[in-house]
């Protein structure tokens, strides 16, 4: 299962139940199942195909929107889930929206993200992605995280292959962090 890491981390009671924040939904997968275990979900995505695709489960309320934009209100969210869509966003960009994303958190709220590491097999042909060196990750993720002694629940570096929806088989390097405020 693609979310068995949301169903961990509610299994070792870090997420409880309240409300969560999806940024980059997507098809709303992750939305729909926190919805269906009891969860409050805004899930948001900068494109219509995907808001519309997952909005036919009505369960979830989905926001037409761009995540740099997004208005992440200070201490609302018990969770917020930002799996593979940071990537997309400029280093600077990146460490602004985990710095947003943490002040959204309520006391001992969970933030679930990652990124793209520079040993990626697509990044020979991926133009808008950003994928961090080591140093990289260090300056424009773990910094804004630290700050203020935010504790990193895990780090974990996935190397392996992934396919695309199309078949395309590649070498995978990815960094997710679990913070609890």
């Amino acid at each position: 299962m693609t979310y068995r890491y949301i169903l961990d981390l509610i299994d070792d009671g870090l997420i409880r139940k309240g409300k969560v924040l999806d940024l980059g939904c997507g098809p709303g997968t992750a939305a729909t199942l926190l919805s269906s275990l009891g969860f409050d979900v805004e899930a948001v995505d900068i494109l219509d195909q995907q808001i519309y695709s997952a909005n036919d489960s009505g369960t979830v309320s989905f926001i037409k929107s761009d995540i740099r934009s997004f208005p992440i209100k200070k201490g609302s969210y018990d969770f917020i889930h930002a799996r593979n869509v940071l990537h997309f966003l400029s280093k600077d960009e990146i460490r602004e929206t985990i710095r947003r994303m943490y002040a959204g958190l309520k006391p001992k709220g969970v933030l679930y993200f990652n990124v793209s590491g520079d040993k990626d097999g697509w990044k020979e042909k991926s133009k808008n992605v950003t994928f961090l060196t080591d140093e990289e990750v260090a300056l424009y993720v773990e910094n804004p995280i630290k700050k203020g002694n935010k504790p990193v629940h895990s780090k974990v570096i996935r190397f392996g292959f992934g396919t695309t929806m199309r078949g395309a088989y590649k070498y995978t390097h990815t960094i997710s962090y679990t913070v609890v405020r």
